[in-house]
């Protein structure tokens, strides 16, 4: 089994805070940006774009060039303002589910792979497990995320996800695409995310963007030192 670990990225304003620890130099590329790690050869990064589009395509390209022992992605997140995780915290993922993958009737919401599965052929829900490493399982919290291209940011969204995803409480917009991809290729899946708001708040001015920032940087550390290492 291949070694070598692909690191993907969102954006570069979440690339930011942890390009220097990894010491990242670009790499000729199209059409997502790609880098190396003059420190961790091992170690490859993309840089995926926004959304759950985006994502896919970046990820399916990704393991379609190369093999990879597993995939990390690595970003910022919003949280429910049920949990008691607060804005600033780093965790990491569970697990991952499309939030938004089916279609409202009479205020009751279907996922519609209750009846029809993801893939052309076969069974492939909208959840998808997440790996834990052993070496990180008590350094930071660990909790179910959940992935949409509508972020929530109304009542009527916040209510969504509470009768709906109880058990959800981090949202982002690429996590299920990644984690889908990462099963179709059989590739191992982490997910860290740093949190810098609480959903339902739009107004970035107030994000935690320096407390987050240091949570990226505490994950690429750990990235650096060998961390998440492949357990069997």
């Amino acid at each position: 089994m291949s070694s070598k670990k692909l690191l993907v990225v969102p954006t570069l304003k979440e690339l930011k805070p942890i390009e220097e620890v990894l010491s990242l130099k670009s790499l000729p590329s199209s059409p997502f940006p790609a880098f190396s790690s003059e420190v961790i050869p091992s170690i490859c990064l993309r840089i995926c774009g926004m959304g759950i589009a985006q994502a896919s395509a970046c990820l399916a390209q990704a393991l379609n060039e190369a093999s990879y022992q597993q995939v990390i992605l690595l970003g910022v997140a919003g949280i429910h303002a049920r949990s008691e995780l607060n804005p600033g915290e780093l965790v990491g993922a569970l697990s991952e589910t499309y939030l938004r993958l089916g279609s409202m009737v009479d205020d009751d919401y279907f996922d519609l792979t209750a009846s029809y599965s993801l893939h052309p052929v076969g069974s492939l829900r909208s959840n998808f497990p997440a790996r834990v490493p052993p070496d990180l399982r008590t350094d930071i919290p660990w909790r179910h995320f959940g992935t949409s291209d509508w972020i929530s940011s109304t009542p009527a969204d916040l209510e969504f996800l509470e009768e709906f995803h109880p058990e959800i409480e981090v949202e982002n917009m690429e996590g299920a695409a990644v984690a889908h991809v990462c099963q179709l290729f059989g590739v191992e899946f982490v997910e860290l995310r740093a949190l810098v708001n609480v959903l339902g708040n739009r107004d970035p001015s107030t994000w935690a963007w320096p407390d987050a920032n240091q949570g990226l940087i505490r994950a690429a550390r750990w990235i650096q030192k060998g961390s998440m290492e492949y357990c069997g």
